[in-house]
């Protein structure tokens, strides 16, 4: 059986005993989860260190990464559900599971960090396993630093004219080609993935390639910051706070199961709202990214116009006079998809600039990858996601470092309905 079925056999297997009230024994589920998650992470990795600029190995490695945030919040949902004294003993299972996989590298464990971060928010004040959670938290932190550093010496290497290999990151990611050949990636995940490009046969078609964004059209030495797949009730926060500090404004594609569930009367925005509201003060603006991040070109046109729709019901609520823009999920689309997009007035909008925080685990090297990538592309349209604390200690970074480079930032301008550029640089000492 092909890894990902088994990962949909899992997640199966959840929601049926959930649906029952019957609940596996802790132990097997937390391994069976944590075991994919660990699995998909690895597979994320080798494709990230093999994709480049290839659209298809990119929209494989977001495909797992997206599917691991499926599995991590269901895994939280397992551990963390009341009544007390069922939660007890899965938490325990989790931290026993931690200690006794050898097999797993250190850096491995940066893939729960999640799972361990959510777990432990949702326990109530003075629940007995939050101080292990957090050691434990605090533990795959310490490991993520020392990657860290490891990248940090290895430009300053660079930077003095040497090589800037980095010994531990190359050992792991030999490790994870080895167990995963990415041609066999590929096959194990050719059921799951769209395999379409757009043409130019159908008017609607055209007109929304002619209107498509993959870099703005912005001038040199210009970028737009864009977030995908909130809002997120931490993570945006603190990505809003670092942008406020630079006096930066960015697009915010938002995912509308993250706002409200689909239903068949008006929208209604039943989470974070108080998100949206902070995201529209600080003068972003907000787009479309589908209500359930899907394969938009694997779905029937019923199911693409729910995915619009709703969405724009939800956005419309909580956000009214959003921007006309919509991100279709991993950069996919086709005719279908496209033609969609035209007839609702809806601008496509791609990237050129890809941070890769949705496989790259060290926010030094997400960092460097943007500088370096916009160093090269000379500007463009720069993609991060505002549901990771990775990306949240990159961005920063990433910011001084094209500031240094004379890059000049774009903002969405609602008044004219296009990007604008800032007059200047905003650093702040």
């Amino acid at each position: 059986m092909h890894s990902m079925s088994r990962a949909m056999l899992a997640v199966m297997l959840f929601c049926a005993v959930t649906a029952v009230r019957a609940q596996p024994a802790p132990a097997d589920y937390v391994a069976t989860a944590t075991s994919e998650v660990i699995a998909n992470f690895r597979r994320q990795i080798a494709l990230h260190e093999a994709a480049t600029t290839s659209r298809a190995l990119t929209q494989a490695g977001q495909y797992l990464f997206f599917r691991n945030r499926q599995l991590i919040a269901q895994l939280v949902d397992y551990l963390a559900q009341p009544p007390l004294e069922q939660t007890a003993p899965r938490i325990v299972a989790l931290l026993e599971l931690l200690d006794a996989r050898s097999d797993w590298r250190d850096i491995d464990r940066i893939a729960l960090l999640g799972v361990i971060n959510e777990t432990r928010l949702r326990l109530p004040l003075g629940h007995p396993l939050a101080a292990r959670l957090t050691k434990a938290r605090e533990e795959i932190i310490a490991v993520r630093s020392a990657y860290n550093r490891e990248v940090t010496a290895a430009l300053a290497r660079r930077a003095a004219g040497g090589a800037g290999a980095r010994p531990e990151w190359n050992a792991y990611t030999a490790l994870v080609r080895e167990q995963y050949p990415v041609a066999r990636i590929l096959e194990d995940l050719k059921p799951e993935l769209a395999d379409a490009s757009p043409g130019r046969a159908d008017p609607r078609v055209a007109r929304a390639l002619d209107d498509e964004w993959s870099d703005g059209r912005l001038p040199p030495k210009t970028v737009l910051l864009t977030f995908d797949d909130g809002p997120h009730p931490q993570f945006t926060v603190e990505i809003l706070q670092i942008l406020a500090h630079y006096g930066l404004r960015a697009i915010f594609f938002e995912v509308g199961q993250n706002l409200g569930a689909a239903g068949d009367g008006p929208a209604q925005v039943t989470r974070n709202a108080a998100v949206v509201a902070e995201i529209l003060r600080g003068g972003h603006a907000i787009g479309n990214h589908s209500f359930s991040h899907p394969l938009l070109p694997k779905l029937a046109a019923a199911q693409i116009d729910d995915e619009i729709d709703v969405t724009q019901g939800l956005l419309s609520a909580a956000a009214p006079g959003h921007a006309a823009l919509f991100r279709p999920p991993y950069g996919a689309r086709n005719d279908l998809v496209l033609g969609e997009i035209a007839e609702r007035g809806l601008r496509s909008v791609l990237w050129n600039i890809d941070s890769r925080d949705w496989a790259d685990p060290i926010p030094q090297s997400i960092a460097q990858r943007v500088i370096d990538e916009a160093e090269h592309e000379g500007r463009g349209i720069i993609l991060f996601h505002d549901i990771h604390g990775r990306s949240v200690q990159a961005l920063p970074i990433a910011i001084e470092g094209l500031l240094k480079r004379g890059f000049h930032f774009a903002h969405w301008d609602k008044d004219s309905g296009a990007l604008a550029v800032d007059a200047a640089p905003a650093k702040k000492e």
